[in-house]
């Protein structure tokens, strides 16, 4: 039955996503281009409607006709979700104000931080109650945050976000976790909706489809899979499983901080934006960083197999060489800057601002 849906929640994602085209194309409803952005022409920019109608039907039609599996049992995750996704939504439509944005998506982690969902343990240590469920408040902010700020090219931030989900739904059925029917639903509505999403892009998932996947990705380490090996590195997976937009986020913060801006202003000094500086192609970008997320992927479940230490060990290496790419990749785009031969005409003013880069 679990195929049989996941076929449907394809199929049901992909469908809808001509359908919002055409809304949009209607109503003039495009993504907003900006300092950010890199792509041109008008793209609707609603596709996380398709991904989470999809989604979200074929999990209550699951719910019903199968009785081991009760989605109300995270009612808290529920609720919380459709904060961040009517947000998303409302932001995409009315270009809300970051502050509003914010105190929305600040009630939204504070639901999941006083719900019985947050960080119990960091390797053999029990976490004080306070510190756990902090942990949890602040990796929400971080991850829908950084899930919406690595969207900057087509297939980058659902395509990242599908791996990261089928990585979970993978360990979920080995290690036969209650909700790991929910990952793979999921994971079939996002794909439905990347193939309107490929280079080049028909539709966009918005700010309603990144954040609400970005809060997704967060939440799922915390759901109690009661599985001791899981349990001992949950936080490690955490910060591995989403090391691409949360590295991107932070040393965002800290070169808008630095620069004396605001943390919300955008800028083109991301991840991809510094690759296609140096010179790769969008297709490059993507599959060198999809296979370093597949890299990750791999690892997590393998570390599932190792044991808890050994499991650790392979989780930590994994994301130092995830921050060793980004520092190898920030200096070798200094260094084009520095020659004045960064392919983004628009870098920061390559000379006068080279060290920002």
């Amino acid at each position: 039955m679990l195929i049989v849906y996941s076929v449907l929640a394809f199929l049901l994602s992909c469908g809808l996503c001509p359908l919002i085209i055409k809304f949009c194309n209607k109503k003039k409803i495009f993504d907003e281009i900006d300092e950010r952005k890199i792509h041109t022409g008008n793209i609707p920019r609603f596709g996380g409607i398709a991904v989470f109608v999809a989604f979200i039907l074929f999990v209550v039609l699951y719910d019903f006709y199968t009785p081991y599996f009760n989605c109300m049992e995270y009612w808290q995750v529920i609720l919380a979700f459709f904060i961040i996704f009517i947000t998303g939504i409302l932001d995409d439509y009315f270009s809300l104000d970051a502050k509003i944005k914010f105190c929305l998506q600040i009630a939204s982690a504070l639901i999941i931080a006083l719900s019985p969902f947050y960080f119990k343990h960091f390797l053999n240590l029990n976490l004080p109650f306070e510190m756990g469920r902090f942990a949890i408040f602040f990796w929400i902010i971080l991850c829908v945050n950084a899930y919406n700020l690595i969207d900057g090219i087509d297939w980058l931030c659902s395509g990242l976000s599908l791996i990261s989900v089928l990585t979970f739904a993978i360990c979920g059925f080995v290690k036969n976790w209650s909700y790991y029917p929910m990952l793979f639903l999921l994971a079939a509505s996002i794909a439905g909706f990347m193939v309107w999403n490929k280079p080049n892009a028909k539709i966009f998932l918005g700010d309603g489809g990144s954040t609400s996947l970005g809060f997704i990705i967060a939440v799922i380490p915390v759901l109690n899979p009661l599985d001791t090996t899981y349990d001992y590195n949950q936080v490690l997976i955490c910060l591995l499983i989403s090391s691409i937009p949360t590295i991107d986020v932070v040393a965002a913060i800290i070169r808008r901080i630095r620069d004396k801006k605001g943390i919300f202003s955008p800028d083109k000094a991301h991840l991809h934006h510094k690759l296609l500086n140096i010179g790769f192609t969008k297709t490059t970008i993507l599959i060198c960083i999809l296979t370093i997320q597949t890299f990750i992927g791999a690892m997590i479940v393998f570390s599932m197999y190792t044991g808890r230490r050994v499991g650790t060990a392979f989780i930590s290496a994994a994301y130092f060489v995830v921050i060793c790419l980004f520092i190898f990749v920030h200096y070798v785009n200094r260094y084009f800057n520095q020659l004045q031969k960064g392919c983004l005409q628009d870098c920061n003013l390559k000379k006068q601002n080279e060290d920002k880069n």
